[in-house]
């Protein structure tokens, strides 16, 4: 046990010491737009996060103004059919 922990002592002491920089090449120019965008990953959390809390706000709406839960065509279109479906005949909105 106390042979692991003063190896990895002497490991960490090691690195922490260790050179970091590379003088083997030259430098490189930065690339002139950011890869970032370029993804479809890099955006889903942001889309699955959004239809969340569309749910979320539509329904509390439709309770709170219309006293109903979501149907199921509301609820599967992101809260969006609630949002752009004409009012229902005889409801007031």
């Amino acid at each position: 046990m106390r042979g692991g922990v003063i190896a990895g002592a002497a490991l960490v002491a090691l690195l922490s010491f260790a050179a970091t920089e590379s003088y083997a090449g030259a430098t490189v120019a930065p690339p002139l737009h950011a890869a970032s965008g370029s993804s479809g990953a890099v955006w889903a959390p942001w889309a699955i996060g959004g239809c969340v809390l569309d749910i979320f706000a539509a329904a509390a709406v439709a309770h709170w103004r219309d006293n109903r839960e979501l149907t199921y065509q509301e609820a599967f279109t992101c809260g969006l059919l609630f949002w752009f479906e004409p009012p229902a005949p005889g409801k007031h909105r």
